[in-house]
């Protein structure tokens, strides 16, 4: 057998172990490092976990001394969790762990180990997260790790898990360099953070993330000299800042910053701190002022930052004051520098924006852009923001009228003549009552032909927005969503031939005719009501099938609704076009009582079927509701019918049965005998379950006070389980603890969660947030 095949067999097939080999076989070039990892005795005389557990473990042993101290590190967060990429290198970076090399800094160091550790598979699932609605953050990677090499972390650091039992552990406060707070933390504190955090004078980087109920933070921080991050991302509450908090001049990060007007609190603290970085959010400027303290800030000098948010109101959502006094002034005063990536201007009441919006270095490099709630501005910043943007959300803006003037669209030094937004990917349109046009000259709301408007969008969406009349003619946009924008007809969308996925509802205009046939591409269709489809009587194109179109949603109260041009029989014919859909999501639908079967024999290939919020929906109506019609169904989801009280038998094939809060639901379907997964949650009237469940390996019960035991059958296959979860089932929870009747049964189930009395790591919890937050 060849070196690398008797390598290849001490993974014994499992793909971790493979990938892990193969990242550390990579970095052998010599025959004989071969050969010795050949010879080793790794694998070869433990067995199961273990044994992978060692072949991994031979491949940490090859990482460099800062990498294993990287890789260890990661045991302090819990198995399954999301680790940002740029957060996990400023803990490194915090913790000592990485080293200046050459013309590397620290930062970039940081990124090569990462990388690294991505390479050998020590992380994994790393994404990059894209644009993604108004509170998105620009940019974010994120990586997690596997359980086992999670167990490896853990076995070569000694470390405890959480990073609450680590700072526990800890026998002296300079050895603490990073601390996380959860808002459960800070829940029985009142929205107080205890001074005693500021003991922790060598900590570097303090997360303290969606801590709704965070109000102040200690006066105290100011002390700790030697504070690198800090992290206050959705901390809605805060109501200003500790005084001089310019005294931390090493902060690097500072994601919020919330304007106060006591002494030491307002936005000339900024002034100190140069070296702010990535993202930085601005609240509460009505507060400010004296346009002399904003341009105290200084933000143009703060040359690493890439995001900028500036918020008039102590939350996003909050619209402006009727008293619109210096905003124009401050807005012009917090000029940032000309190469940011993401602006966002929130609260601000304004007739216009500052001239250093039309700066031209921002048409280089200006990426994203967020307006909402100025309702007094009636156009957009000029030409030079529009030529770089990718992304483009505006919303609640009642004065503006059209996206851009045709006058700005040619910039001298722009390579966008006659083009609008030619960059632009992804537009998101919300409340904008008075927007009629794209152009200043646009006819009817088209634009004059001799533009090109947004030649790269990709996805465009326009909710409320009564008087646009138009969507352009975008050659490349794949996803388009149009709700409550009463003057669009339906038939203006037919040119939009790239169309992959389309969502439309809310008293749209209807036209004699709905394009189905020019959608040649559609993947996912979701609509308010399917009267909206219709083509012309007689035409054959209306039955053939769309055979690229996999996933349907019905939403709203008409979702089957017949009228007196559109009978049933009609209606019926239509579903003929649904043959090749795959997953069908019904929800919201006030008329529908009994179970669409006859609808249903038309998607032969349905897998997945979704219900919900269909309160009437009850079940059987006639002997053709007694059987569910696809024949290939894997998945049924019923939720929040609570009309419902019987389930038709389903396909033979049926996996994965999930019903969550169906009050009146008395029986489930008898034929689940390949049924894997069953979860039942709020369902107070079922009594009991049905018999031939054997081959279930997933079983959740959750609020089913009526189920107070298992069936026969289920019981003879309750120790093959691979998870079991009961919760809010007094009855059945008794018989599964230690001497019940069923705790033998379950002994052997490897996930197993059945709540008793209050575990140990509780109330270690508990001593934690003793130490750390004040007494209610």
């Amino acid at each position: 057998m060849s070196i690398g095949k008797r390598i290849v067999s001490k993974c014994k097939g499992h793909p971790l172990a493979l990938s892990a080999m193969g990242g550390l076989m990579c970095s052998k070039g010599r025959a004989w490092e071969w050969e010795a990892i050949a010879e080793s005795n790794i694998g070869d005389s433990v067995a199961g976990k273990q044994e992978i557990i060692s072949i991994l473990k031979l491949s940490y042993q090859h990482l460099s001394s800062e990498m294993k101290q990287c890789f260890a590190f990661c045991a302090v967060f819990s198995k399954n969790s999301e680790m940002e990429k740029s957060m996990l290198i400023q803990l490194w970076m915090a913790n000592g762990f990485i080293q200046e090399e050459g013309m590397m800094d620290l930062e970039q160091k940081g990124e090569f180990v990462f990388n690294e550790l991505v390479w050998r598979s020590f992380l994994q699932d790393v994404e990059v997260k894209p644009f993604d609605g108004p509170a998105s953050r620009h940019g974010l990677v994120g990586c997690g790790m596997h359980d086992l090499m999670h167990d490896l972390a853990k076995h070569v650091t000694g470390e405890c898990a959480t990073m609450q039992e680590l700072i526990q552990k800890k026998a002296y406060v300079e050895d603490v360099f990073h601390m996380k707070i959860s808002s459960d933390e800070l829940e029985q504190s009142n929205g107080l953070l205890k001074n005693s955090v500021c003991m922790l004078y060598n900590l570097q980087s303090l997360r303290i993330n969606h801590c709704h109920k965070l109000r102040y933070l200690p006066e105290g921080i100011r002390s700790m000299k030697k504070l690198h991050h800090l992290y206050l991302f959705e901390c809605d509450k805060l109501e200003r800042m500790p005084p001089k908090i310019s005294q931390l001049s090493n902060l690097h990060t500072l994601t919020s910053f919330v304007v106060g007007t006591g002494d030491g609190c307002g936005i000339d603290q900024l002034k100190d701190l140069k070296y702010l970085s990535h993202r930085l959010e601005l609240y509460n400027l009505i507060k400010i002022e004296s346009v002399v303290d904003a341009k105290e800030a200084k933000l143009y000098q703060k040359k690493n930052l890439t995001e900028l948010s500036l918020c008039w109101g102590r939350r996003k959502y909050h619209g402006p004051q009727d008293d619109v006094g210096n905003m124009e002034q401050v807005l012009e005063a917090l000029a940032p520098h000309s190469e940011i990536k993401v602006l966002e201007i929130h609260g601000y009441g304004g007739t216009k924006f500052s001239s250093w919006m039309m700066h031209s270095q921002m048409c280089q490099c200006l990426r994203k852009l967020i307006i909402f709630n100025c309702p007094k501005c009636k156009h957009l910043p000029s030409a030079p923001l529009l030529v770089s943007l990718e992304y483009l959300s505006l919303g609640y803006m009642d004065s503006l009228t059209m996206i851009c003037k045709e006058t700005d669209v040619e910039v001298e030094g722009c390579n966008a003549s006659r083009q609008i937004f030619p960059k632009l990917k992804r537009m998101f349109l919300e409340n904008l009552p008075e927007l009629e046009r794209w152009t200043e000259n646009s006819t009817a709301g088209e634009p004059p032909h001799s533009l090109v408007m947004f030649p790269l969008l990709e996805e465009l969406s326009m909710y409320a927005c009564p008087k646009v009349a138009s969507v352009p003619s975008s050659p490349v946009i794949e996803k388009l969503r149009i709700m409550e924008c009463y003057s669009l007809p339906i038939s203006s969308i037919a040119h939009l031939t790239t169309l992959s996925e389309l969502e439309f509802g809310g008293e749209l205009i209807r036209s004699a005719s709905m394009p189905l046939g020019s959608w040649l591409s559609l993947v996912k269709l979701s609509v308010s009501s399917l009267g909206d489809m219709m083509l012309p009587p007689g035409d054959q194109q209306s039955h053939r099938p769309l055979e690229t179109l996999r996933s349907m949603w019905l939403s709203g109260p008409n979702c089957f609704e017949t009228t007196s041009t559109l009978s049933k029989s009609h209606l019926l014919r239509l579903w003929e076009c649904f043959a090749f859909v795959e997953e069908l999501c019904i929800s919201g639908c006030d008329e529908l009582v009994h179970w669409p079967t006859e609808e249903l024999r038309n998607l032969a290939r349905l897998r997945f079927l979704r219900i919900s919020f269909c309160v009437k929906l009850k079940g059987k109506g006639s002997p053709s509701d007694e059987i569910l019609p696809p024949p290939q169904l894997e998945m049924l989801s019923i939720h929040n019918c609570s009309s419902l009280r019987y389930i038709p038998e389903v396909a033979a094939s049926l996996d994965e049965l999930v019903i969550g809060e169906c009050t009146c639901l008395i029986a489930l379907p008898s034929n689940l005998s390949k049924l894997r997964v069953l979860r039942i949650q709020g369902c107070s009237g079922l009594k009991t379950l049905p018999d031939g469940l054997t081959s279930l390996e997933q079983l959740t019960i959750e609020r089913c006070t009526g189920i107070e035991k298992f069936p026969q059958d289920l019981l003879q296959r309750l120790p093959a389980l691979k998870s079991l979860k009961i919760v809010g089932c007094p009855n059945l929870q008794r018989h599964c603890r230690q001497g019940g009747e069923y705790f033998h049964l379950i002994s052997s189930i490897p996930h197993k969660d059945i709540p008793a009395a209050e575990t140990e790591s509780g109330r270690m919890n508990q001593t934690f947030l003793k130490r750390l937050m004040p007494s209610c």
